[in-house]
């Protein structure tokens, strides 16, 4: 008999353990005795073998029970997959409704993953943002008004967070906020770890956990191997190499510095060997092992996190609350194994397809659902270059900050899309944009129970915790420098706040709507309300405990508070429906005010991992053309009930006589609000507002609001939404750019040597003002111009103040407020 069957025999069989665990737990076992023999501590040793043995055994047989829990949980997971799919009469639809969710007007259609990862990050953020205002904390978390370096109490928090603990020393900081901080992140890793573990994850409680740690690709990778590994190594506690010889610690080290440096940590399913678990892309085992590195204290911890983390203590708790929330939205929907579950559902309904129309077997042996799900886990992130990626995000990133400094102007018709989702769910549409304006105007300020109300349910917390750049463009993996710019950027443009402010008012609208009915029964909503919730499986008896369980009453105003479902049933079911109502709010909001989804990401990077040629090329064409893509799918698709891009514009000559009736309602207001979004811009660069009876100008308008998304800025404007023109509109600014920069090299050349007698230094000083971060800021931009600016410009190139106002009212018929000549000379 060999030695594993050996080890199985004493175990009693260990289902579900194979040879390779044995055989790993075997290793372990004689590595921690050459520790011990090594250290000389060999008194005792059979009792200490003993112990250890019996350890080991322990664990292994809780192995093979979390894997039975596992196959389980795959076998619901599985079979739920086909019925959910089967719902769409659509194998290929319904597969793609899995992960980015779907228009079609099917129970649980937009059930998701990508509406799972709002749910819970909408239950951590919300929930730790609420609690931090309700102690009076956020101040502290907030101090840093522009997002550049540490936070005040970052690392008193480390420390208390340190010491919550057994046998550890709470209020060993010596502040009382930091321990009241550490509390309430505590509680929202302990939710999370809690969430994980129901769906396949096996995640102890450890000491000394402080939280997820963070880290820098870009400087890890910088440092190199050996600078990192001589850095790190002297911060590690023993117990990150409790199981691992003497000899094959630099080898362990050299294998965590490959997966840091390359960014393969960032994906949320990857194949990683840990007992207790197997199978390709087992997501739950992974998770399981995340904590591999152990420091010695909380100090430790801290100078790691300065050298080679992503950000401030609260940084890297929020992208640990992330993390934890997409891993949890894919084992919901996907299984303890997302990769290899959709891999088995994808070949079974290839398989099944050939009786299928066309179309539907076209789409599904095409290679669109694996992009999709390329997204989905994050992998299409992960770069296969890390200095391509970097300097091409880099480059987008400076394209960002020195093109949308008057983004929030561009985006008063989020209140129009707001109000159209309010009328989608049963509302009137004039009522709601009412509603809408007036609770975003409520919300600027304290807001008292409507910004409760709106954080009860999770809704709106961005600009504490991340900037809101998805909106505009696709999230690049940035350096550290480039992150904190971004978020300072969107804070002083405004679009941050303007965000969040849009998202809790329609959110507080969506959830007083439901507290205001919780005396009728299901069948009594409003139909439309009725849909909208069966699009997130809420049904009948789901609304009979949230309105017995889950109503909250704020200042004689009832609201939804799904945390109060988890006492109200047993834990599974209490989870299961609070992800729900917490998707329902997520996701309706990120349609109102709109933000981009795994869908909208698929159609911006095409799928194409970052740091490849092809993927950061499609990266550049697409900049700030998530937010058009946005509105043609979620808001458009809506109405027509189409996911893909292409057959959206086709469709509406389709819809029934109401939608069409709802969406020209919506066209004719963006339009209205896209010409104040003009007006307002132009006041800002001190021009007078354009004449809006002019034909010209009411396209113009329409393109600005966004009448047709994306579509508007191809057909109908000169420039898009962001300033840019027809080749910023087909190739992304930075084509632009470069297309300026050929023009200037051109016209140099013929000045230098004698055929033009004109000199391109407007057209220089024009491009690098435009290309320079804050300087477009839209309430400081006039004044430069006129303190600055045009003094500059005409010193170069005298006249050229008196040309650029004619050509303005030669093309647009625009006059300056204040004539800039007149201001120079």
């Amino acid at each position: 008999m060999g030695r594993n069957e050996c080890v199985r025999g004493v175990l009693g069989g260990a289902e579900g353990i194979g040879d390779e665990e044995i055989t790993a737990a075997l290793a372990d076992l004689e590595a921690k005795r050459a520790k011990r023999a090594k250290a000389g501590k060999l008194d005792g040793e059979d009792m200490a073998t003993a112990q250890d043995a019996d350890q080991i055994a322990k664990d292994l047989m809780l192995a093979a029970a979390i894997e039975r829990r596992n196959a389980k949980l795959n076998q619901i997971v599985y079979k739920q997959l086909h019925d959910d799919i089967a719902k769409f009469g659509d194998d290929a639809q319904g597969i793609e409704a899995m992960l980015a969710g779907s228009n079609k007007r099917v129970e649980g259609a937009r059930f998701s993953v990508d509406a799972l990862r709002r749910s819970y990050e909408s239950k951590y953020f919300g929930g730790l943002i609420h609690d931090l205002r309700k102690e009076g904390l956020l101040p502290y978390v907030q101090a840093r008004m522009l997002g550049f370096g540490k936070g005040p109490l970052d690392d008193k928090i480390a420390i208390e967070l340190w010491e919550m603990r057994e046998g550890g020393n709470p209020g060993a900081s010596g502040s009382k906020e930091a321990q009241g901080i550490a509390k309430i992140i505590h509680k929202y890793q302990e939710l999370s770890r809690q969430d994980q573990n129901a769906h396949g994850a096996f995640i102890r409680k450890m000491d000394g956990y402080i939280v997820a740690q963070s880290h820098d690709m870009f400087r890890i990778g910088r440092a190199g191997l050996e600078k990192w590994k001589a850095d790190i190594r002297p911060l590690l506690d023993e117990r990150t190499f409790e199981n691992i010889s003497e000899a094959r610690i630099d080898g362990f080290l050299d294998k965590v510095y490959e997966e840091l440096s390359t960014g393969n940590f960032m994906k949320a399913d990857t194949e990683a060997p840990l007992i207790g678990f197997k199978g390709p892309g087992n997501l739950g085992k992974k998770v399981s092992q995340s904590r591999v590195l152990h420091f010695k204290s909380a100090l430790d911890w801290v100078k790691y996190n300065d050298s080679y983390g992503t950000g401030s203590l609260m940084e890297a708790a929020a992208a640990g609350l992330r993390h934890a929330a997409g891993t949890v939205a894919l084992m919901e929907r996907l299984g303890p194994n997302p990769k290899a579950m959709f891999d088995r559902v994808l070949s079974d309904l290839r398989a099944r397809s050939s009786g299928a129309p066309q179309r539907v077997r076209e789409r599904l042996n095409g290679s669109f659902a694996d992009r999709l799900m390329s997204v989905a886990d994050g992998s299409v992130d992960i770069p296969s270059s890390i200095t391509g990626a970097q300097v091409a995000s880099g480059v987008r990133a400076w394209q960002t900050l020195s093109s949308l400094g008057g983004a929030v102007l561009a985006s008063l018709p989020d209140i129009a899309t707001s109000a159209s989702e309010l009328q989608y769910q049963g509302r009137t549409f004039i009522g709601a944009l009412g509603d809408q304006f007036q609770g975003m105007l409520a919300q600027i300020g304290d807001a008292g129970q409507r910004r409760e109300a709106a954080e009860l349910v999770g809704v709106g917390v961005d600009s504490i915790l991340r900037n809101v750049a998805s909106r505009m463009t696709s999230a690049d993996n940035t350096g550290q420098l480039i992150n904190k710019s971004s978020t300072a950027f969107f804070k002083l443009n405004l679009l941050s706040q303007w965000t969040s402010v849009g998202e809790r008012a329609v959110s507080e609208i969506m959830s007083a709507t439901l507290g205001r009915a919780k005396g009728k029964a299901f069948d009594q909503l409003p139909e439309r309300l009725q849909g909208v919730l069966g699009r997130y499986g809420i049904d009948a008896t789901d609304w009979d405990l949230i309105r017995a369980h889950g109503i909250e009453r704020i200042q004689g105003t009832d609201y939804i508070s799904p945390e109060l479902l988890r006492d109200a049933m047993d834990a599974r079911a209490a989870r299961k429906l609070e992800a729900k109502v917490r998707a329902y709010f997520a996701d309706r909001s990120a349609v109102a005010v709109l933000q981009g989804g795994i869908r909208e990401k698929l159609y911006v990077t095409q799928g194409a991992q970052a740091g490849t040629g092809y993927g950061e090329a499609i990266r550049f064409v697409m900049q700030f053309k998530q937010y058009g893509l946005s509105f043609v799918q979620k808001v458009i698709g809506r109405y027509t009930e189409e996911d893909r891009f292409l057959s959206i514009l086709p469709s509406i000559a389709r819809m029934p006589a109401s939608e069409a009736s709802q969406l020209a309602q919506l066209i004719v207001t963006l339009t209205g609000l896209g010409y104040l979004s003009m007006a307002a811009k132009d006041i800002a660069k001190g021009r007078k507002p354009r004449d809006p009876m002019r034909p010209d100008t009411m396209v113009a308008a329409m393109a600005q609001g966004g009448g047709f998304g994306i579509y508007s800025d191809f057909l109908f404007a000169k420039v898009n939404r962001f300033g840019g023109g027809p080749l910023d509109t087909a190739a992304g600014p930075t084509a632009g750019d470069l297309a300026d920069v050929v023009d200037i090299y051109l016209k140099s050349r013929d000045y230098a040597t004698g055929v033009s007698a004109n000199a391109p230094d407007v057209e220089a000083w024009n491009l690098v003002k435009g290309n320079t971060p804050f300087l477009n800021l839209f309430y400081t931009r006039a004044a430069l111009d006129y303190l600055i600016f045009y003094h500059i410009q005409e010193a170069m190139t005298p006249g050229s103040l008196k040309r650029m106002e004619r050509k303005l009212k030669q093309d647009q018929g625009q006059e300056f407020l204040l004539p800039p000549a007149d201001v120079v000379n």
